[in-house]
């Protein structure tokens, strides 16, 4: 397997807020899949490599869309992040632990799927 250690940095001119999550890479029926259980945001392709740039697309389209909304901390809280304020020492992403009891998919992916778990980082623009 390639190296799994990529980063991807949304810049929006804004300050941006830096997080390290934890992702998931798996075949199903020799289709590659990223997910991201933090975030729950997944995507695949035919190979590693193309999985983890559809990864990168749809994560910028993801933050576009919350931003553009006004929705970005809503959304990480409801996905188990929990948010004090909006710096980055008052946003913490939620535990592997947590992660294990409330997202389905991850149990299945650590239970019955043959994955490589690695750490990533994000970025957030700091919302005003």
């Amino acid at each position: 397997m390639t190296n799994l250690n990529f980063i991807s940095l949304h810049r929006s001119g804004r300050k941006n807020i830096l997080f390290r999550v934890d992702m998931y890479i798996f075949q199903e029926d020799e289709i590659y899949v990223v997910y991201c259980p933090a975030l729950d945001l997944s995507a695949y392709e035919n190979t590693e490599d193309a999985a983890k740039k559809a990864f990168e697309s749809i994560l910028d389209e993801n933050i576009n869309y919350w931003m553009n909304k006004g929705t970005l901390y809503k959304d990480l809280q409801e996905h188990g992040w929990q948010i004090k304020g909006k710096s980055q020492r008052q946003i913490k992403a939620p535990s592997r632990a947590y992660m294990m009891e409330k997202n389905e998919a991850l149990r299945d992916i650590t239970q019955n799927k043959k994955y490589t778990e690695y750490s990533k980082e994000v970025c957030f623009p700091e919302m005003i």
